[in-house]
């Protein structure tokens, strides 16, 4: 171990060193690349500032260059819209140009009829015609190319026009343009002149036919004239538009100049821009890689920055675990040594022993030799992890010392582990570890193929759990648990039988047994692991504090199953994380920061380290505020532990007074079913905390003898005391053991009622407290009044001399009736037991009924009736068949002997499937089979639920653990007490029994035959001072008796007038039924006078009232009533009763509570070693 210890601290500091060391370099690398990135990034704020200046130039020439190109823009969209308005106008011009061309034709066809001679002729005409001089001012008016004058007589227009000698060139090519407007209107004056001259009436037909008339060219020239007023008409419509489009020619002329310009303009900023941009991308370029180059190196360096500042918790803890390392490298030696010593001797012992052996022993020796050794030693640091503890928390494993412990012990494979585990506990954790990958063979001794199983889990490397192991084990398997392998060819081999299996070395071996306290032999130690898997009372109470949640608060308990294996799982993974953040890192090559992949794979692994880091303590508040709302529920677990281990500590009185984890949880889980609901929690907790102790009590005394129910409720009682910080230890144990020093008291004895141990414990007790300081001395000076105290018939009813009485407990009036009075201690345990627990209940046992029994039982769990002597359930068990529909074939019953071993299984096995009950008797006189019992009950598997094993035996330390663990144990015994006794009689007798027989007094003398019944029973045990024989009266005796009564007394009712037959009942009660056990004639003589006390008419006298006694009570026949009130009259009864009431001397009780009491004491200081043993001890704290 210590070599393994050391290889694996070094190699934890190795790794933590290897990755300490490539973070410190990585803080250097990242240092120096924080100066290059400085040097890069201030270059890159230089060429920025180049490209910035360029950008600036560029976007001032852009804004330019983008308001021209608008403007150009613009004027273009401007010339474009004004071309098509030109085009429009010119159109419009020209398509009335072309209306006016008729006329323009119409103008010059009209001087076709014009010739000079024409003009000659009229020239030299002096005076003409008002139609001549018309038309020739007319031709005047428009004449072209001449200056008007103010007059237009004959002579100046003959002058100008007829003159001219161009004039009919001239009037050919006459321009319309040129016309003005007054010429016109003069023209048009003329015209209208000549109409109303010729009398046209707006007719120039009729005006041109009169010129005509006159002169063919002065016609000619009429029609030129109207030809070209036309034509003018016309003009004056199509100038405007020409002239309109000719202004909008010249400015779009103008506007295509300043485009052409600024196109010139733009085209050379674009090109300056051009120049500007190339320049431009070309810095940027250069920036864009400088800037990639320098991002590149901040991602690297971010990273690499963030990864070491993530890890430098880490760092820091990782320093520090070298360092502890370190340092426990040197205390490796006495740890260790501890370890080792665990590991091969601690396994057998409970929780307590251990502790004190490493804790105390070891470890204190280890420190006084000044072997190194850590001061805070703990051995689960040592040989285990919280991640392992973690993973067995999941699997089922309790989470006490104990059982981490165990764990360690379990795993550590050393030695085949066998495992003392009368709870199976062990046995659930190692089925939930090893069939994960379902590979566990669960194996038993019994089974005949075991040897064959064992090979084939040897061969290819499965778990094999063997269950129900005795104090032998089969020595077949020798080989196996010794590990005895030979090597051949190099593999390994060993030896099975008569075969060699190859050994895998995957195979691993678990043995268990259920006792609780086997004696194995040293060679079985020497090659078997021992492991004590005893429960503790703080881990059954947490199972518990499971179950009670499960029930009340079911999503709880739901929720905490699903942290434990959330945490577990994380636990696990963040272990293997920061493994591998060591590996990686240990393992790195070159600089961290250039590593891209194994930053990634740091920061992932970092991240999730985080993320987990985070669940673990989500999940600790989470877990903190589960046991908080469980923690109202603890008080209910710890009374269902407590509880466990008082039922539990019986077995070391009787070994039939076995009882398993799993049945006691039946009756944990049936209380919470059947504890009344309430809203109110402390209510509901007050609830099941009573119905839980009643049960386990009412279970548990089902199955004890009535010497031992007592001593049980004591027991439970102080358990309970003890856990709540009421219980002294000091003075539990001196009320247990007395003064147990072998030393003499010097002190000489005062008085001779004194005795010699009284005095030695007076003198013990003295040093119990301040209360008790004074005893001695008082008892010497006050022997009178101690005296006429310690006389007493009942002590205990007195105060105590000196004023003890008033500051004292129940239980340490105990201590002094120890001393003084050991016959009054059973009295006053009652007394003690129902102050502490509230109720009566715990010191009157539940009488037999055997609907109860039956009630509480299932087809998978047989019923162990453990005998009395006399006693036979068998007319019980058959009316019981006859209730339930089983009787005829449907029960069976065998009583066991000699060579029946194969009937009964034969009987059993016919049984399951049918539903059919079984009764075998006598188990204890065929002890060779019933392993083989155990085998068949351990095989049913399904059975019908109406199926039922009955089995009937006297106490045998031959009845295998199995059958007792698993069965409901039932014991068939007179209750203890007057009261109890008749109580039990009754409860076997229905209401219509009672009413069978008409007899008026048939009920009373029913009552008297009970009452007889409870005496002759009750002066057994006050040994030969009751009877000089014990005799086995039992319930067959009170039946027939029964019958008998109701037999005579209804025929006396039948023959009316016949008297109740005395003689005759007395005979047959007292001479056949009862006293036909008698062998002794004295004891004949005491029975028959007992009854000739009972049976009489003066039972009826009205005059004087009988009684059977009046020894502290009035014991009387009560008043014919229902079964109900007889039960109700009996439980008035005193517990404790007078041994008069029997027919005895007071004093008769001395020696029977002398000895039970001892006999208690004995019992008592058994479970005491045992409940502290089992559980650890019991404290308040614990609590």
């Amino acid at each position: 171990m210590l070599v393994d210890q050391k290889r694996i601290l070094n190699g934890k500091v190795l790794r933590l060193d290897g990755g300490c060391t490539t973070l410190e370099k990585a803080n250097k690398e990242t240092a120096e690349l924080s100066v290059i990135l400085e040097e890069k990034n201030t270059k890159i704020k230089e060429k920025a500032a180049v490209v910035e200046s360029l950008i600036e130039d560029i976007n001032a020439k852009s804004k330019i260059a983008g308001e021209q190109q608008a403007k150009a823009v613009e004027k273009k969209q401007f010339l474009d819209v004004e071309s098509v308005k030109i085009a429009k106008e010119e159109e419009e011009a020209a398509k009335a140009l072309e209306e006016a061309i008729p006329a323009f034709e119409e103008a010059k066809d009209a001087l076709k009829d014009v010739d000079k001679n024409d003009l000659t002729e009229i020239k030299t005409t002096q005076t003409p015609s008002v139609l001549m001089l018309s038309v020739i001012q007319l031709t005047y008016y428009l004449y072209p190319g001449v200056k008007k004058l103010d007059t237009d007589d004959w002579g100046t227009v003959r002058q100008v026009v007829l003159a001219d000698v161009k004039l009919l060139s001239n009037l050919q090519n006459y321009r319309i343009e040129k016309l003005k407007g007054d010429s016109v209107r003069k023209a048009k004056a003329k015209i209208t002149e000549l109409d109303k001259f010729c009398k046209a009436g707006g007719d120039m037909s009729i005006v041109s036919a009169a010129i005509r008339n006159t002169s063919k060219a002065a016609a000619g020239l009429f029609a030129w004239v109207k030809a070209n007023l036309k034509c003018y008409e016309i003009y004056k419509n199509v100038e405007p538009k020409q002239r309109l489009a000719a202004e909008m020619k010249k400015k779009l002329q103008e506007a295509e100049k300043e485009l052409a310009e600024t196109e010139a303009n733009l085209a050379e900023l674009n090109a300056k821009l051009d120049e500007l941009n190339a320049d431009m991308r070309e810095k940027q370029t250069e920036l864009n890689s400088l800037k990639a180059e320098s991002e590149k190196m901040q991602k690297r360096l971010d990273a690499a920055t963030k990864l070491i500042t993530g890890l430098s918790s880490e760092q820091t803890r990782w320093t520090q675990d070298m360092k502890t390392f370190e340092a426990d490298k040197v205390k490796l030696v006495g740890d260790c040594l501890i370890g080792c010593a665990f590991l091969s001797y601690c396994g057998a012992f409970n929780h307590i022993f251990r502790s004190k052996m490493v804790y105390q022993d070891w470890l204190g020796g280890v420190a006084e030799r000044g072997i190194p050794h850590k001061g805070d030693f703990r051995l689960e640091n040592l040989l285990t992890d919280d991640v392992e503890i973690s993973k067995w928390a999941s699997e089922g494993l309790p989470g006490d010392e104990l059982s981490t412990q165990n764990g360690i012990l379990v795993t550590s494979m050393s030695r085949s582990p066998l495992c003392i585990d009368p709870q199976m506990q062990a046995v659930k954790w190692i089925k939930a570890k090893e069939s994960k990958d379902g590979s566990l063979k669960i194996l038993s001794f019994n089974q005949a193929d075991f040897m064959k199983q064992l090979e084939m889990a040897v061969e290819y490397g499965s778990s094999v759990l063997f269950e129900g192991i005795d104090e032998e084990i089969d020595p077949m398997i020798d080989p196996v648990i010794e590990k005895n392998i030979v090597v051949q060819a190099g593999v390994k081999y060993v030896k099975i039988g008569d075969s060699n299996v190859e050994w895998n070395e995957e195979f691993k071996l678990f043995l268990t047994t259920k006792l609780s306290n086997p004696m194995y032999s040293p060679e079985i130690f020497g090659k078997a692991m021992i492991i004590n898997f005893n429960v503790t009372l703080e881990g059954l109470r947490d199972q518990l504090l499971n179950e009670v949640v499960g029930y009340e608060r079911p999503e709880l308990e739901e929720q905490r199953k699903k942290l434990v294996i959330e945490t577990s799982e994380n636990r696990a993974t963040l272990k293997g994380l920061e493994d591998t953040l060591l590996s990686e890192l240990s393992a790195s090559t070159g600089p961290l920061v250039d590593n891209d992949d194994l930053i990634r794979t740091l920061d992932h692994a970092k991240s999730k380290v985080d993320e987990i880091g985070e669940a673990l303590d989500v999940a600790k508040v989470t877990n903190e505020g589960l046991e908080k709302s469980r923690d109202s529920y603890k008080q209910i677990a710890m009374r269902g532990a407590i509880l466990f281990f008082a039922m539990s500590g019986l077995s070391n009185i009787s070994e039939m007074y076995e009882y398993s984890l799993s049945s006691y949880l039946e009756v944990f889980k049936k209380a919470l079913e059947t504890a009344k609901k309430d809203q109110i929690l402390l209510n509901r907790l007050r609830n099941i905390t009573h119905t839980l102790t009643t049960r386990v009590y009412d279970f548990t005394c089902m199955g004890i003898f009535e010497r031992h129910k007592l001593m049980f409720s004591f027991q439970m009682t102080c358990m309970i005391m003890d856990v709540a910080g009421k219980l002294d230890h000091a003075e539990q144990d001196f009320f247990l053991k007395g003064n147990t020093s072998l030393d003499e008291i010097s002190r000489k004895k005062p008085y001779p009622w004194i005795t010699v141990n009284g005095w030695k414990d007076l003198h013990y007790l003295q040093e119990l407290g301040d209360k008790w300081k004074n005893i001695v001395e008082d008892v010497e000076k006050n022997g009178k009044e101690w005296f006429e105290w310690y006389n007493r018939e009942n002590p205990e009813d007195f105060d105590i001399p000196n004023g003890y009485s008033e500051n004292i407990t129940k239980f340490q009036l105990l201590c002094v009736l120890r001393i003084f009075r050991t016959d009054r201690v059973y009295k006053v345990i009652k007394d003690f037991i129902i102050e502490q627990m509230g109720s009566d209940h715990f010191v009157q046992p539940p009488t037999l009924q055997y609907n109860n029994v039956y009630a509480q039982s299932t087809e998978n769990t047989p019923i162990v009736f453990i005998l009395s002597p006399g006693a036979d359930p068998l007319a019980d068990m058959i009316k019981l068949a006859d209730e339930k529909g089983m009787s005829h074939n449907k029960f069976k019953t065998l009583s066991l002997g000699q060579g029946m071993g194969d009937l009964a299984q034969s009987t059993i096995e016919g049984s399951i499937f049918k539903g059919a009950w079984v009764l075998l008797q006598n188990c204890h006189l065929l002890t060779s089979w019933l392993k083989k019992l155990e085998v068949i009950i351990e095989g049913i598997k399904n059975p019908d639920k109406n199926f039922r094993l009955w089995l009937t035996t006297a106490p045998t330390d031959k009845m295998p653990l199995g059958i007792l663990q698993k069965s409901l144990k039932v014991t068939t015994e007179p209750p203890d007490g007057l009261r109890l006794n008749m109580k039990s009689s009754y409860s076997k007798i229905t209401e219509e029994e009672l009413a069978s027989c008409e007899h008026p007094e048939f009920k009373s003398l029913i009552y008297v035959l009970a009452f007889f019944h409870a005496v002759v029973q009750e002066r057994r045990k006050f040994g030969k001072i009751g009877w000089n024989v014990t005799y086995d009266f039992n319930e067959s005796d009170f039946r027939i008796s029964f019958r008998l009564l109701g037999m005579y007394l209804t025929k006396a009712t039948q023959n009316s007038g016949d008297g109740i037959p005395w003689e005759t009942l007395r005979y047959l009660i007292g001479e056949a039924m009862y006293g036909g056990r008698v062998t002794d004639g004295f004891d004949r003589r005491t029975l028959v006078c007992i009854l000739d006390e009972y049976l009489g008419d003066f039972i009826f006298d009205k005059n004087q009232r009988f009684y059977f006694s009046t020894a502290g009570y009035d014991y009387k026949v009560p008043s014919p009533t229902t079964l109900e009130g007889y039960i109700e009259s009996i439980m008035k009864i005193p517990l404790n009763n007078s041994p008069e009431v029997f027919g005895l001397h007071p004093n008769a009780e001395i020696s029977y509570f002398n000895n039970a009491t001892k006999e208690m004491w004995t019992n008592l200081i058994a479970m005491q070693v045992s409940s502290s043993s089992s559980s650890g001890g019991l404290n308040r704290e614990e609590h």
